[in-house]
């Protein structure tokens, strides 16, 4: 089997010659931002590989460059992504602990399980996470208590206190594959993962709006296209289903609609919808003039703000 070709190496670049590379080879202007403040916030805020990240949302000629596109946009699109990613965050730890407590209570109720036999049974399933917890045990971190005492006789109501995300979402498909119920929120939990895990990595998610990765090969989540299409008739069904084709647009609603439907705190839920509507009524507009021309992160905004409408609805009456 030929071995891949590797990419041509390229120079390193000072912040100013950085700046220079994108004017003079990729066409990126500085109208909305000197070419002077680019340095300051490549030098203070950003990095040139991710800046330059957020231009696969556009148009290139065949020469390499690319189509109306100014730093300023760039910057902008890096601004709302942290916002983006830092909701995203908060969200999916919220969640995490709502279907624990969901579990739990589920499992309050179940008389056929005593909470012992269906670790045991994740054991078998997964037998890594059972090794991985006993190498913890010498670890120094702060389940390190926990994980000492308990050693692998953990019962159910314990072992999510030391679990990942990831190795609770085993623990929770299992326990629910077992005792089928209207509450298990499984088919919600990749892509509440990706989400969760692409924020806390700090994974640039606004540079796939114009072709995210796998778009091909991705499939909608029935019951959120089947929520949008009763609640959102404004949009239509071949822009659901096109907007809802992009893993990042899908995935970060699948948070949204998994956050309604877990999280029982009126409060808080009132709260992060309201966080979210501050952001797409009030930030994402501060320089939506950037945006006009492009419309796929036009089309993208439109199709957001119109769903995540109807859940601000909801948290406020």
């Amino acid at each position: 089997m030929a071995e891949p070709v590797k990419p041509s190496r390229k120079p390193k670049l000072s912040i100013s010659e950085q700046v220079e590379y994108m004017k003079i080879w990729k066409g990126i202007t500085f109208r909305t931002v000197t070419e002077k403040d680019a340095e300051e916030f490549l030098k203070h805020n950003n990095y040139f590989f991710r800046i330059k990240a957020y231009a696969k949302n556009y148009e290139r000629y065949e020469s390499g460059r690319y189509i109306n596109l100014d730093f300023g946009y760039l910057k902008e699109l890096s601004i709302l992504d942290m916002h983006f990613r830092k909701i995203i965050l908060e969200m999916t730890i919220n969640i995490e602990h709502y279907l624990k407590m969901q579990l739990l209570n589920h499992f309050e109720k179940n008389a056929a399980e005593d909470g012992y036999s269906i670790v045991e049974e994740f054991f078998l399933a997964c037998p890594k996470v059972k090794d991985k917890l006993l190498q913890q045990q010498n670890s120094s971190g702060y389940s390190r208590d926990l994980l000492s005492k308990y050693g692998t006789n953990f019962a159910l109501w314990n072992i999510i206190e030391v679990l990942t995300f990831g190795d609770f979402e085993n623990l929770y498909k299992t326990y629910f594959r077992k005792y089928p119920s209207k509450d298990d929120m499984s088919k919600f939990l990749w892509s509440c993962r990706i989400m969760r895990n692409a924020s806390a990595h700090n994974n640039c998610l606004l540079n796939t709006l114009k072709k995210a990765y796998g778009q091909d090969r991705f499939q909608i989540n029935r019951e959120l296209n089947q929520f949008i299409a009763e609640h959102c008739p404004s949009i239509t069904k071949d822009s659901r289903t096109k907007k809802l084709q992009n893993p990042v647009i899908h995935d970060f609603l699948i948070v949204v609609h998994l956050f309604a439907k877990i999280v029982t705190s009126p409060s808080i839920y009132e709260k992060t919808l309201s966080t979210l509507h501050g952001l797409t009524h009030r930030r994402c507009l501060r320089n939506r003039g950037y945006f006009k021309t492009n419309t796929d992160i036009s089309s993208s905004y439109l199709f957001l703000r119109v769903v995540l409408d109807f859940y601000y609805k909801g948290a406020i009456t």
